[in-house]
């Protein structure tokens, strides 16, 4: 009879831990906001003239990139490809390679990057200024995903 107490006991004890496990593995999560979510959300504050500007702003930079890599030597690509390097060390290897003609193009690529951020950020409001200062802060405090890059 105490062999069946002991074994009806520990039964219920199993029973009880299996059930809150279980229930411990079985909880749900809020997903994090995605990168496209909070474009959007920032999109959909943009002026048409704004939209425009930084599709411009995004084309050109993308037609500075392919003019400066069309340049570039098969080992410069190579270098630019290889994902075993940290960013900094591609950048670090790369540097060694560039002919006069390619920094300069880099460097002018970098000014036009520049200036024409300075005349979009211009163009933005207040209110539209906070809500990129938000978005920049979430980002930058890990409670929003970094925006992938592409190499």
């Amino acid at each position: 009879m105490r062999n069946l107490k002991k074994i009806i006991t520990s039964t219920a004890i199993l029973l009880v831990v299996f059930a809150f496990n279980t229930i411990a593995q079985t909880t749900t999560t809020v997903p994090a906001p995605t990168e496209k979510k909070e474009k959007r959300q920032m999109g959909a504050n943009l002026s048409d003239e704004q939209k425009a500007q930084m599709k411009q702003n995004r084309e050109k930079g993308k037609e500075s990139q392919d003019a400066l890599r069309a340049t570039m030597t098969a080992d410069q690509k190579a270098i630019m490809d290889n994902k075993s390097l940290s960013p900094e060390e591609r950048k670090q290897a790369l540097g060694k390679t560039l002919t006069t003609d390619q920094k300069e193009m880099m460097k002018n690529n970098r000014v036009e990057r520049k200036e024409n951020a300075e005349k979009f950020k211009s163009s933005l409001t207040d209110d539209q200024k906070a809500k990129m200062k938000e978005m920049g802060e979430k980002r930058n405090d890990g409670s929003a995903p970094r925006p992938a890059r592409k190499n």
